[in-house]
C-alpha cells in the first residue's frame, strides 16, 4: 500500500509534544518501509522533521532521512494509484473519501500502533495461481508506467465458502489490509453473479476501510489471458489448437465481446443460455450468435 503521512501529524509543536501513539506509529511505518512491505511518503518538510526526531530509533531516523532524499521521486507514485492511505491528525473517524478520482483512506496515527497493521497487504484470490497472474499484471502495469516500484503482497488462495469466510475473518480482525479478487462467473455483461462472488458481495462488510473486493467484469480470470499466451500453451495439443482457432476468429469478429464470457476451461453450452431466466443474457447472446 501507499501510505502518505500528512503534515498535520507532526506540525503541532516540537517532537516532545507528539503523543506516544504518533511516535510508535512512525517507528512501525519505518520498519515496514525498511522491510519493503509498504511505500511510505510525505512532504519534504514533514520527512525532514520526522528524521530529526530523537524519540525514534536511529534505524527509523535513517529510513526517514532516506525518504527525504527521495521525496521528489516518491511524489510521482500518487499518480499511479487510485486508492491509498493518508494519516492525519486529528482523525476522529476512520473513513474513505473521494478526491480527484482517487479513494483516500483517512486514518489516525494510532491505526499503525499494532505491528500487525503494517504487515504485507493480503492478496486473496480463488487459488494461488490467480494471485500469481494478478501480480504479473501489476508488474507489467508498472513497467508501462516506467515506475521502479516493487510489488509486495501476501498471496492467499481459497474458493467457494472458503474465500468468503477467509475474507470476513480478515475484516472482523480489522488489522490487515486486503484486496480480494474473484471471478464473476457471469455468462453475459448483465448476467447473474456466480455463487462465490454473490456470497462475497452479500456477506462482507462494505464499510470496512482496510479491505476491498474486486469482482471481475468478465467471466473468469482465464478470460483475461491474451490469445498470444494461450497459443503458446496450446501448441502441443491439437484439440486445444482447434479450439484456439475458433477463439481467435471470435476475437477478430464483431462478436468479440463474447470472448470475455465463454467458459474457456469447460466450454459454453447453448443450453445454459437458452434455459436462463435472465432476459439480459438471452438478448446479449442472441445478437452475438
Amino acid at each position: 500500500m501507499l501510505i502518505l503521512i500528512d503534515s498535520s501529524v507532526v506540525d503541532k509543536g516540537d517532537e516532545n509534544t507528539w503523543d506516544d501513539d504518533t511516535v510508535l506509529a512512525l517507528e512501525n511505518l519505518a520498519s515496514a518501509r525498511r522491510e519493503g512491505k509498504h511505500i511510505v511518503m510525505a512532504k519534504r518538510e514533514t520527512l525532514k522533521k520526522i528524521a530529526l526526531c530523537s524519540r525514534l530509533s536511529q534505524s527509523a531516523r535513517n529510513i526517514y532521512d532516506k525518504l527525504y532524499s527521495q521525496s521528489t521521486q516518491l511524489q510521482s507514485y500518487i499518480s499511479a494509484v487510485t486508492r491509498y492511505i493518508e494519516i492525519v491528525n486529528p482523525c476522529y473517524e476512520l473513513a474513505v473519501v473521494s478526491d480527484s478520482g482517487k479513494q483516500i483512506i483517512k486514518v489516525c496515527p494510532r491505526f499503525f500502533n499494532d505491528s500487525e497493521s503494517v504487515q504485507k497487504t493480503i492478496l486473496l484470490c480463488e487459488n494461488s495461481d490467480d494471485a500469481v497472474l494478478y501480480e504479473i499484471i501489476a508488474k507489467v502495469y508498472l513497467i508501462w508506467k516506467k515506475m521502479n516500484v516493487k510489488i509486495v503482497c501476501e498471496p492467499r488462495g481459497g474458493g467457494g465458502n472458503t474465500i468468503s469466510s477467509e475474507y470476513i475473518n480478515i475484516q472482523q480482525a480489522k488489522k490487515r489490509f486486503c484486496l480480494c479478487i474473484v471471478d464473476s462467473d457471469k455468462i453475459a455483461p448483465d448476467g447473474n453473479l456466480g455463487s462465490t462472488a454473490s456470497r462475497l458481495q452479500t456477506q462482507s462488510d462494505s464499510t470496512c476501510i482496510n479491505t476491498q473486493t474486486f469482482i471481475l467484469d468478465c467471466r473468469e480470470v482465464e478470460n483475461l489471458i491474451p490469445n498470444s499466451i494461450l497459443s503458446e500453451l496450446c501448441l502441443k495439443n491439437q484439440e486445444r489448437v482447434k479450439a484456439l482457432r475458433i477463439f481467435e476468429n471470435i476475437s477478430s469478429s464483431s462478436a468479440v465481446d463474447i470472448r470475455y464470457f465463454l467458459d474457456i476451461k469447460k466450454g459454453t453450452r447453448l443450453k445454459e443460455i437458452i434455459q436462463s431466466s435472465n432476459p439480459s443474457i438471452k438478448s446479449f447472446w442472441e445478437v452475438k450468435m
